[in-house]
């Protein structure tokens, strides 16, 4: 792939402005000058060239209006996946997998120091080491 597409709905809307606008009117058609048979037959020819010119341009018009709607729709798609994406991601809630550990015995009781032990506290029910 040569490059990346970047689109944004900003600029599709911005260019269906630029393409639906209105085009020129065209003129009233043009009455020949006096009763020569030329220039009535030269009115004639202007009158047909400007009916087909009007045609064009009212299927241009039809096809901008076309062009306008597709790039706004487009606009409004990429704007719906946008939003539905980061939904998607606001909604995904982040937690740590933390390891479960073992069921341990609650710890016993200590309620002296240990006579023979002088490291440690005793367990009540601890019996001291005697020296030999």
């Amino acid at each position: 792939m040569a490059g990346k597409l970047k689109v944004s709905s900003e600029t599709l809307n911005a260019k269906a402005a630029q393409v639906d606008v209105d085009l020129p009117t065209l003129p009233q058609a043009p009455k020949a000058p006096c009763e020569l048979a030329i220039a009535q037959e030269a009115a004639g020819f202007l009158n047909n060239n400007l009916q087909q010119l009007d045609a064009a341009l009212k299927a241009g018009r039809a096809q901008n209006r076309r062009l306008a709607a597709c790039l706004r729709a487009a606009a409004a798609a990429y704007d719906a996946a946008d939003a539905a994406g980061k939904s998607g991601i606001n909604a995904t809630e982040v937690r740590p997998s933390l390891p479960t550990s073992p069921r341990l015995r609650p710890p016993q009781t200590r309620s002296a120091v240990c006579p023979g032990c002088s490291n440690h506290l005793a367990p009540e029910s601890h019996t001291p080491a005697i020296p030999a």
